[in-house]
């Protein structure tokens, strides 16, 4: 009987035991649950605003967030990746942008470029000749002379009033829509890609006789009329005066700070050792480069403006990329070649014109792969 007393008793402590086991078990298991674990070990956590709040509800230390960047905050020629250095590389899979930049209009508008109205845009201190000096106004297909009393008169008779227009193409009537010239186009997200990186230039400031154009004072390559120049970080351009009247120049940074200031001589055709034919001017005749002088180094990217002192619409542009995957409208097809493989985002900008559409996705879905994309711009007021 006292066996049985015995075994009875041993029976009741060991059931109470399991019981115990099992009540710990479960209550591990659901610790586990509401924690939520990480791969990494760590409680999963979700950002709001600039805290942080656990998946279970619990509020975590307050540590500040950094937000990704929105489109709109993006500056021109930026990128918007932490490590976004540009690598050569031939062996990647490439394909080809064709792009068009346009204003669509259902007719064509009313407009020609109009003379410089120096009312609105005054010069300081404009030059008055003792007598009236002869210009060439024509050099093809026989010279023609013009005197000119002073600055005033001579303006008034070559350079065109700035207007948003002058970067429009003649009418297409088959399409409707007139080709917009100087549109720059930014691909970014390019990390590696076949391209060569992109050279440094040298601009001019002169007078644009261009009839499509109507261009006023610009800043230009040699020999092209070029307002805006694309280069590569840390770059240099060297700045030309090739008008006849000294000026000052100052360069200007994204953010509108002076970053310096250059004062340059006017040009002397008398001058020895003479360097190129001018034949995009209103003369042509051998003669040496204009004063000259480097501009500052172009150490990040975005939009650095060269602007005169002395003529407030002459405007220069520089813009400074990441990558070569960048170019210019000249108011025809543009054709971006050997571009990687993927998907991207398009900054398109103009000095003037305001795009439709600031941003575009691109993507370049397999080798050899053609696409087409059409870049509108708003007609401006005429």
């Amino acid at each position: 009987m006292k066996q049985w007393c015995f075994l009875l008793i041993l029976c009741l402590i060991c059931s109470c035991g399991s019981d115990q086991t099992n009540t710990v078990i479960k209550s591990e298991e659901k610790i586990k649950k509401a924690e939520a674990i990480d791969a990494d070990g760590l409680p999963m956590v979700e950002s709001v605003g600039q805290k942080q709040i656990a998946k279970g509800g619990e509020k975590a230390e307050m540590t500040e967030v950094k937000e990704e960047p929105k489109l709109d905050d993006i500056k021109v020629g930026e990128e918007t990746g932490a490590d976004d250095t540009y690598m050569i590389d031939p062996s990647v899979d490439a394909g080809t942008l064709k792009m068009k930049c346009v204003i669509k209009s259902e007719k064509p508008v009313a407009w020609k470029p109009k003379p410089i109205d120096l009312n609105k845009w005054k010069i300081k201190n404009p030059i008055v000749y003792p007598k009236p000096v002869s210009f060439v106004v024509r050099s093809r297909p026989s010279r023609i002379y013009k005197k000119f009393a002073g600055e005033e008169d001579y303006l008034r008779y070559f350079a065109k009033d700035p207007h948003p227009m002058n970067w429009a193409t003649e009418y297409d009537r088959r399409n409707q829509w007139y080709n917009v010239k100087e549109a720059v186009v930014i691909l970014h997200g390019v990390k590696a890609g076949k391209r060569l990186p992109v050279e440094g230039g040298t601009m001019s400031a002169e007078i644009s006789l261009s009839p499509i154009n109507g261009f006023a004072l610009t800043q230009s390559y040699h020999k092209h009329l070029e307002p805006t120049l694309i280069m590569a970080e840390r770059s240099k351009i060297t700045l030309h005066n090739n008008d006849y009247f000294d000026d000052e120049f100052i360069f200007l940074d994204p953010q509108g700070k002076e970053m310096k200031r250059i004062k340059l001589g006017k040009y002397a055709p008398g001058k020895k050792k003479a360097a190129f034919t001018n034949a995009i001017a209103h003369i042509e005749q051998w003669m040496p480069h204009g004063e000259s002088d480097d501009s500052p180094a172009y150490e990040k990217p975005g939009i650095y403006t060269i602007k005169s002192k002395r003529y407030p619409w002459k405007l220069g542009h520089v813009i400074i990329v990441k990558n070569p995957y960048a170019m210019r409208s000249e108011g025809k097809l543009m054709v971006m070649d050997r571009v990687p493989v993927g998907k991207y985002k398009m900054e398109v900008w103009h000095p003037q014109l305001k795009p439709k559409k600031k941003f575009i996705e691109v993507e370049i879905k397999e080798p050899e792969d053609v696409q087409k994309i059409l870049i509108e711009f708003e007609m401006p007021n005429i």
